[in-house]
């Protein structure tokens, strides 16, 4: 059960996960949007002011210029985002990890997930032992993303 306040540090699962060689994204989700919109936003502000220069009548003496500086822009950004890109999709193209099943308890895993979390008290509820054959990191993981998105859906 969730009561309110929670900080997310995931970094010793991250941890792990590359010590076994398990791929990790450079980027978080939110940080590769946030380069994306790096590059479109210049795009797309130099493509609009280069729109209303050309539309001006008459054209403004200096409208070549303008209009080389501007495309050089766009043409950088676009490389740069180009770029970006396909190292991402390259980064998705990597095989998927083989899970390391080994018997591991689930209230162990429960509790390492739990204890990442510090935004808000996590109560758990203790039940019978169980263990199961799984991949410990793979579970520890699944588990601290479905806490960071209770903790952001409150």
């Amino acid at each position: 059960m969730l009561k309110q306040q929670l900080y997310f540090q995931p970094t010793t699962p991250k941890d792990r996960r590359r010590e076994r060689g398990i791929p990790i994204p450079s980027l978080p989700y939110g940080q590769r949007g946030h380069e994306l919109n790096n590059s479109l936003t210049p795009i797309k502000s130099i493509a609009g002011s280069l729109e209303s220069t050309v539309a001006r009548e008459p054209l403004p003496g200096d409208w070549r210029d303008d209009m080389r500086r501007g495309l050089s822009v766009i043409m950088s950004r676009s490389d740069s985002l180009s770029r970006f890109i396909g190292a991402y999709a390259r980064l998705a193209k990597l095989p998927r990890p083989r899970p390391q099943l080994q018997p591991l308890s689930v209230a162990d895993c429960v509790g390492r997930a739990v204890s990442f979390e510090t935004r808000l008290p996590v109560r758990v509820d203790s039940g019978p032992g169980l263990t199961i054959q799984g991949d410990p990191d793979q579970l520890e993981q699944v588990l601290i993303n479905l806490l960071r998105n209770v903790v952001r859906g409150r």
